[in-house]
Protein backbone atom coordinates (compact mmCIF):
# COMPACT_ATOMS: atom_id res chain seq x y z
CA UNK A 1 0.00 0.00 0.00
CA UNK A 2 1.42 3.22 -0.90
CA UNK A 3 1.84 6.14 1.35
CA UNK A 4 2.48 9.80 0.36
CA UNK A 5 5.46 11.07 2.40
CA UNK A 6 5.44 14.89 2.87
CA UNK A 7 7.89 17.39 3.20
CA UNK A 8 6.64 19.61 7.05
CA UNK A 9 3.57 22.10 6.46
CA UNK A 10 2.03 23.59 9.59
CA UNK A 11 -1.30 23.60 7.61
CA UNK A 12 -0.97 19.67 7.71
CA UNK A 13 -0.71 19.11 11.55
CA UNK A 14 -4.37 19.50 12.12
CA UNK A 15 -5.19 16.92 9.63
CA UNK A 16 -6.15 13.41 11.14
CA UNK A 17 -4.49 10.72 9.16
CA UNK A 18 -0.90 12.48 8.51
CA UNK A 19 1.37 11.46 11.41
CA UNK A 20 3.88 14.03 12.12
CA UNK A 21 7.47 11.96 11.91
CA UNK A 22 9.61 14.95 13.29
CA UNK A 23 11.59 14.93 16.47
CA UNK A 24 10.24 17.77 18.70
CA UNK A 25 6.87 18.90 18.97
CA UNK A 26 4.73 21.56 21.39
CA UNK A 27 1.85 19.92 19.92
CA UNK A 28 0.99 16.67 22.44
CA UNK A 29 -1.29 15.08 20.07
CA UNK A 30 1.80 14.48 18.01
CA UNK A 31 3.25 10.64 18.41
CA UNK A 32 6.72 12.28 17.74
CA UNK A 33 8.86 9.80 15.54
CA UNK A 34 11.94 11.62 14.49
CA UNK A 35 15.15 10.05 13.88
CA UNK A 36 17.27 10.02 16.85
CA UNK A 37 20.82 10.85 14.33
CA UNK A 38 21.08 13.50 12.59
CA UNK A 39 24.39 15.05 10.61
CA UNK A 40 23.56 18.37 11.39
CA UNK A 41 26.02 20.08 14.68
CA UNK A 42 23.25 22.01 15.89
CA UNK A 43 20.50 19.55 16.15
CA UNK A 44 18.08 18.29 18.98
CA UNK A 45 18.95 14.63 18.03
CA UNK A 46 20.13 12.40 20.82
CA UNK A 47 23.15 11.55 18.28
CA UNK A 48 25.31 13.25 16.30
CA UNK A 49 26.82 11.79 13.11
CA UNK A 50 28.82 12.67 10.45
CA UNK A 51 26.82 12.42 7.02
CA UNK A 52 23.16 12.17 6.36
CA UNK A 53 23.74 8.02 4.94
CA UNK A 54 25.29 7.43 8.12
CA UNK A 55 22.31 9.11 10.13
CA UNK A 56 19.91 7.38 7.96
CA UNK A 57 22.14 3.67 8.58
CA UNK A 58 22.21 4.23 12.09
CA UNK A 59 18.63 4.78 12.15
CA UNK A 60 17.36 1.76 10.48
CA UNK A 61 19.99 -0.27 12.68
CA UNK A 62 18.74 0.83 16.10
CA UNK A 63 15.04 0.66 14.94
CA UNK A 64 15.84 -2.91 13.92
CA UNK A 65 17.54 -2.95 17.52
CA UNK A 66 14.52 -2.03 19.48
CA UNK A 67 11.83 -4.12 17.36
CA UNK A 68 14.00 -7.08 17.72
CA UNK A 69 13.74 -6.40 21.73
CA UNK A 70 10.07 -6.46 21.05
CA UNK A 71 10.05 -9.75 19.36
CA UNK A 72 12.27 -10.97 21.47
CA UNK A 73 10.72 -10.18 24.88
CA UNK A 74 13.89 -8.47 25.52
CA UNK A 75 12.26 -4.97 26.45
CA UNK A 76 14.30 -4.51 29.81
CA UNK A 77 17.59 -3.75 27.30
CA UNK A 78 15.98 -0.83 26.02
CA UNK A 79 16.29 2.78 27.99
CA UNK A 80 12.90 4.20 28.63
CA UNK A 81 13.14 6.92 25.74
CA UNK A 82 13.37 3.56 23.13
CA UNK A 83 10.45 1.94 25.03
CA UNK A 84 8.72 4.97 24.34
CA UNK A 85 9.51 5.36 20.71
CA UNK A 86 8.84 1.83 20.27
CA UNK A 87 5.17 2.28 21.64
CA UNK A 88 5.13 5.22 18.73
CA UNK A 89 6.28 2.86 16.00
CA UNK A 90 3.71 -0.24 16.74
CA UNK A 91 0.30 2.23 17.37
CA UNK A 92 1.84 3.67 13.65
CA UNK A 93 2.24 0.35 12.33
CA UNK A 94 -1.59 -0.22 13.76
CA UNK A 95 -2.63 3.11 12.18
CA UNK A 96 -0.83 2.28 8.95
CA UNK A 97 -2.98 -1.62 9.00
CA UNK A 98 -5.95 0.12 9.62
CA UNK A 99 -5.70 2.02 6.70
CA UNK A 100 -6.13 5.45 9.24
CA UNK A 101 -2.57 7.08 7.24
CA UNK A 102 -2.57 8.81 4.29
CA UNK A 103 1.27 10.32 4.59
CA UNK A 104 4.08 10.98 6.78
CA UNK A 105 5.38 14.12 7.62
CA UNK A 106 8.87 15.22 8.02
CA UNK A 107 11.18 18.08 7.36
CA UNK A 108 13.31 16.25 4.51
CA UNK A 109 11.76 15.15 1.43
CA UNK A 110 7.98 14.35 -0.69
CA UNK A 111 7.22 11.63 -2.28
CA UNK A 112 3.77 10.99 -3.46
CA UNK A 113 2.67 7.24 -3.54
CA UNK A 114 5.57 6.17 -2.12
CA UNK A 115 5.83 2.35 -2.28
CA UNK A 116 8.69 0.87 0.44
CA UNK A 117 11.54 -0.80 -1.78
CA UNK A 118 14.71 -1.78 1.02
CA UNK A 119 16.90 -1.69 -2.78
CA UNK A 120 16.22 1.80 -3.17
CA UNK A 121 18.32 5.02 -1.88
CA UNK A 122 16.62 6.39 1.09
CA UNK A 123 16.56 10.23 1.81
CA UNK A 124 14.57 10.86 4.59
CA UNK A 125 14.09 8.02 8.03
CA UNK A 126 10.44 8.21 7.11
CA UNK A 127 11.12 5.56 4.60
CA UNK A 128 12.94 3.47 6.71
CA UNK A 129 9.93 3.92 9.32
CA UNK A 130 6.92 3.10 6.74
CA UNK A 131 9.03 0.26 5.51
CA UNK A 132 9.40 -0.91 9.47
CA UNK A 133 5.75 -0.53 10.14
CA UNK A 134 4.93 -2.81 6.56
CA UNK A 135 7.27 -5.24 7.99
CA UNK A 136 5.75 -4.95 11.28
CA UNK A 137 2.46 -5.43 10.26
CA UNK A 138 3.31 -9.09 7.97
CA UNK A 139 4.38 -10.30 10.98
CA UNK A 140 1.69 -9.45 12.88
CA UNK A 141 3.68 -8.24 15.81
CA UNK A 142 1.74 -5.03 16.74
CA UNK A 143 -1.69 -7.19 17.79
CA UNK A 144 0.60 -8.00 21.05
CA UNK A 145 -0.18 -4.69 22.18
Amino acid sequence: MPIDILKYNHKLLSKPNIIFCGRKSNNPELIGLGNPFSHKPNSNAVFIVDFLEESLASYRSWLWKIIKAYRTNKLATLDIWEMVYLNRVLHLAKLIKENKVNGLMCFCININNYKYNKKKEMKCHTQILYGACIWLNKQSFPNKS
